[in-house]
């Protein structure tokens, strides 16, 4: 079925050669109160939808009635969009917001057309092992723990009197262990600099230098740099601390970088893309990332992220506390800072040095046995 058959009825392409379709009024309908809607993917009941609302529309358009088809009562998709307007999503960081509006737009194309009181455990499980099959791991991880936070508010709510995704089991991704080679970065640096992108091979001496998300790097404004240090703040936790000592060849390196450029607003983005002026994308970011990478001839599993586990890892190789690589990687708790830090054989000798130090000033404590 296309799209000169019903209008307004729009296909998308799903993993594992699947449809959803969904209603997707026009400008003009929207302006007049209409809304987009999942239809799910069984054809004939999208087909009988769409023909339904279509019929709503003319109706708004001859200012019969109010543009108010909004998703029916009792539905998913009436549930999210609850949801997006309750204390609770407005009390959730903005990070976490989109990323939860992106992972309920997928589930709402499958199941916006069903009712609340109509999913179960059974139903969510196959789901789950569907998006494992499909798309992995780790997204039918966050899928489904976006799934589980939105029905356990439908709890508190009313709509239902439980919540069937907690009886589903969830494997969590693996943790990853990926980190950057001391000798990987400047071969890296050194690549980027020959394809022409200088904003990208400061942002990666940084990136190196305190340890942060690409995100919370590239969002940087220039009244961040004080010619020594670097303040941050967290975009997914809003967590910040004291501003972040860079090293003598990074402040070098960034110095450069700066004079090339007009003086700059406190306001302004501290690293913009050479083609277009402006503050990085992170999509695009990623893609430059990936050429570089290739260019480079460095491991493809390599992410601009694993600076930050990297960094986090040394500094606890190097003997820093918990607390301290918690205020250095701006988490919010203990546990998550060691979450990122992974082991290696610095951790192994440091460790066995440290116990050999010890029982050799053990042995020098005890008296020698009188002959």
């Amino acid at each position: 079925m296309g799209d000169d058959v019903v209008r307004h009825l729009r296909i998308k392409p799903l993993a594992g050669g699947r449809f959803a379709y969904f209603w997707e009024p026009s400008k003009t309908l929207k302006a007049l109160g209409l809304i987009a809607e999942a239809l799910g993917s069984d054809i004939a009941h999208a087909k009988q939808r769409a023909l339904t609302l279509n019929s709503i529309a003319d109706e708004v358009r001859r200012g019969n009635r109010m543009g108010d088809n909004g998703p029916r009562p009792g539905t998913l998709s009436c549930l999210f969009a609850a949801y997006k307007v309750s204390h609770e999503w407005a009390e959730l960081k903005p990070r976490t917001r989109k990323d939860y509006a992106y992972y309920l737009e997928k589930i709402e194309l499958e199941f916006g057309h069903l009712m609340v009181r109509a999913m179960s455990a059974r139903v969510i499980k196959a789901y789950y092992r569907r998006l494992t099959d499909e798309r992995g791991v780790t997204w039918a991880y966050h899928v489904i723990g976006t799934f589980r936070a939105v029905l356990s508010w439908a709890v508190t709510e009313d709509w239902i009197e439980r919540n069937p995704a907690l009886d589903v089991r969830v494997r969590g991704p693996r943790k990853r262990k990926v980190m950057w080679l001391p000798e990987q970065a400047p071969i890296y640096v050194t690549k980027a600099r020959e394809m022409g992108w200088n904003s990208v091979a400061v942002m990666v001496q940084v990136f190196d230098c305190i340890g942060q998300s690409p995100i919370d790097v590239i969002g940087m404004k220039a009244r961040a740099y004080d010619g020594r240090a670097m303040s941050v703040t967290r975009e997914k936790t809003g967590v910040s601390d004291a501003p972040i000592p860079l090293w003598a060849d990074v402040i070098a390196d960034l110095d450069a970088y700066l004079a090339t450029r007009p003086k700059l607003h406190p306001d302004a983005p501290l690293f913009v893309n050479e083609k277009t002026g402006k503050q990085w994308v992170v999509s695009t970011l990623a893609k430059t990332h990936s050429a570089i990478r290739a260019a480079a001839g460095l491991p493809k599993e390599l992410q601009l992220q694993d600076f930050r586990r990297t960094a986090q890892t040394e500094a606890g190789a190097a003997g820093a506390t918990a607390d301290e690589i918690r205020a250095l990687a701006r988490h919010s708790t203990r546990s998550a800072a060691l979450h990122y830090v992974h082991p290696d054989s610095r951790y192994v000798n440091s460790a066995q040095a440290k116990r050999g130090a010890a029982r050799n000033e053990r042995a020098r404590s005890v008296p020698e046995k009188l002959e």
